[in-house]
Parts: C-alpha cells; sequence; structure tokens
C-alpha cells in the first residue's frame, strides 16, 4: 500500500451491495393465465380510463350525404314528368335530372350565354336586330368546338336525335348571336345526292297557325303578348302535328338527284321563333358554304327534318318538292 497515494490511503474504503428487489404478488389474472410469476417479458399496460367529464369525439356529418326519398301513391307523374314550359321531360327529384332541367330551361326562355371570341369568323351582320352569323368549322380552336358541342346538345334533346348525331368530321356550323346569345343553329355538310321528296300542301296550310294579340296595360306601361293558336280546318280533321307532317311526304330512294349542301340540322329557340332567324341561317350558308358561288335552292336538301322542319323547308323553297337525304 506503500505505493498509493496518501489521500487514497487516509479514506476508509467504501462498500457497495447489491439486494434483489422483492417481486409484487401475482394477481388473480396473472394466476389465472398459468403465470410462476418468475417470467421477466414486459406486459402491455392497461389502457387508461378515460374521465367521466372528456367528450368523445363526435363523427363529423357528411354534407349532401342524405338521400331524399318520394312516397308512391300511383300518381301518373311519379318517374318522369315533362316541363310544361320547355318541354323537357326529366325525373322529378333527382338531382342530376334536376340540374339538366334547370339549364335547359334557361336556355330555352333566353338563349344559350355567349360572350364571343376574339377570332371570330362571321359570316353575316344583321344591323337592324345587332346580330351576326358566325362559322366555325373542324379545324378551329378547341375552345369554339366546346361551345358547338353545347349547343348541339340542347338541339339533339329538343328535336329528339340521338347524342352526338349531329357533328361529324366534314361539319360547317352557323351560329346566330344576338345579345350575347346563341339563339340558332344550323349544321350543314356536303352532299352529292339526294332523293325528291313530294309534300301534301294542304298538310302544310294545316299546320298554320292564327296570330292573336294580348295587351296588358299598367299605367303607361303597355305588354304585348301575341298567342299562337291553330286553325281548324274541319270538324272531322285534327290539326297536324309533326307526326302527321312526316307521314305527308314520301321519295322514291331509287331516283338520286344531285345536291350540292346538306342541311344536318336547322334549330331556333322556341321564344325566338317566328322572326326570320332560320330564314337568314339558310341564307348565310347558300352564301357561305361554296367558296366563291351560291347554292341554288334546288341544291339544299334536309336530313330528317320534323313536322316544323317540314312546313318551314317548303315555305321557305316556295315549292312542295323538297330534296331529302339520309
Amino acid at each position: 500500500m506503500a505505493d498509493e497515494p496518501e489521500w487514497l490511503q487516509a479514506k476508509a474504503p467504501a462498500v457497495v451491495t447489491y439486494r434483489r428487489r422483492k417481486r409484487k404478488p401475482a394477481s388473480d389474472e396473472e394466476k389465472s393465465d398459468g403465470s410462476d410469476g418468475e417470467s421477466d417479458v414486459l406486459r402491455p399496460l392497461a389502457p387508461c380510463k378515460s374521465s367521466k367529464n372528456a367528450a368523445l369525439p363526435q363523427p363529423k356529418r357528411q354534407r349532401g350525404g342524405g338521400g331524399q326519398y318520394f312516397l308512391d301513391f300511383g300518381q301518373s307523374d311519379f318517374s318522369q314528368s315533362a316541363c310544361k314550359v320547355c318541354g323537357l321531360v326529366y325525373a322529378r327529384g333527382q338531382e342530376n335530372d334536376t340540374k339538366v332541367h334547370e339549364i335547359f330551361h334557361r336556355n330555352f326562355l333566353r338563349g344559350i350565354q355567349f360572350k364571343g371570341w376574339r377570332n371570330e369568323r362571321v359570316a353575316a351582320r344583321f344591323e337592324d336586330r345587332s346580330s351576326r352569323v358566325i362559322v366555325v368549322l373542324p379545324q378551329d380552336p378547341a375552345q369554339h368546338h366546346t361551345k358547338v358541342k353545347e349547343v348541339a346538345t340542347t338541339m339533339e334533346k329538343e328535336m329528339g336525335l340521338p347524342p352526338d348525331w349531329l357533328l361529324n368530321t366534314q361539319y360547317k356550323v352557323y351560329l346566330y348571336v344576338e345579345s350575347k346569345r346563341v339563339l340558332g343553329c344550323a349544321v350543314a355538310e356536303p352532299i352529292d345526292e339526294a332523293f325528291v321528296a313530294r309534300v301534301e300542301r294542304d298538310h302544310c296550310d294545316k299546320g298554320k297557325a292564327a296570330s292573336v294579340k294580348k295587351e296588358m296595360v299598367f299605367g303607361n306601361i303597355k305588354f304585348v303578348r301575341e298567342v299562337q293558336r291553330k286553325i281548324k280546318t274541319s270538324s272531322s280533321s285534327s290539326s297536324s302535328s309533326s307526326a302527321d307532317l312526316n307521314k305527308s311526304i314520301s321519295y322514291d330512294n331509287n331516283a338520286p338527284v344531285a345536291a350540292a349542301c346538306g342541311i344536318r340540322g336547322l334549330w331556333v329557340m322556341h321564344s325566338f321563333r317566328r322572326k326570320g332567324i332560320a330564314s337568314r341561317l339558310l341564307d348565310t350558308i347558300r352564301d357561305d358554304f361554296a367558296f366563291g358561288s351560291q347554292i341554288k335552292l334546288d341544291k339544299l336538301a334536309f336530313s330528317q327534318p320534323t313536322g316544323d322542319g317540314i312546313a318551314f323547308a317548303s315555305s321557305y323553297l316556295d315549292t312542295d318538292r323538297l330534296l331529302i337525304y339520309t
């Protein structure tokens, strides 16, 4: 111990002892598990009990998740109903159908909204109504075709045509625009031949309507409402419908004749009809469709015309001879 320093020799040695801690007695649950109490395996802690005042988190309500139910008592218009104004048939109460009807109804009354394009291809202007006719070709920008597709969808629904039937790769679309609204549209395409159809004049005369004006006066303001009433030809015959007019034409599909332009679809907003818009569209097509020449009336053909379309075409051409193509 002589080699040790003096401060270490004077200090008493410290003695450290260890004693094993007594284990806690096993609980009844541990005894039932067959444990002997000597296992050192860590056991998971039991979940803490929440206090009585602690509020459990409530699940968030999902908006729009609840469905609306309808009671079926055998009413006739439970599944589908037709709007008395725009005529669209839709499922009342269905969210998708209701939205479609709202858009269609608004366009039916006011026309399809159209703000215009920077690079419009204007085919004709009409100063008396501050309106114009715009031409859209297949190679035009996608923005133009988006609006054309919207108009074509409205046309197909109102005319009862299959979806995506109006537009093809060779079409020319003529939009009649007035007051930032599309009020009319015509889809034209090049054709080589058509078939001669004869229209019975009496069927067209049955569809003529008598114009009756009604006036409402509020102080110094006067409102004039024009009501169209069909003229009854006789007690035995009813007024002509679209089906009657379709049955009143006949043509021989084995005897084609030469044609130059086919009108695949012609449409005017219902509230803006009988204002010369359809005639202006056809006049513009005849002047613009073929470069450097005007399409003659006897070279203009129509595809799948409705009853109203047959009556208009016969009046526009001023003849009972129409060209029909398929």
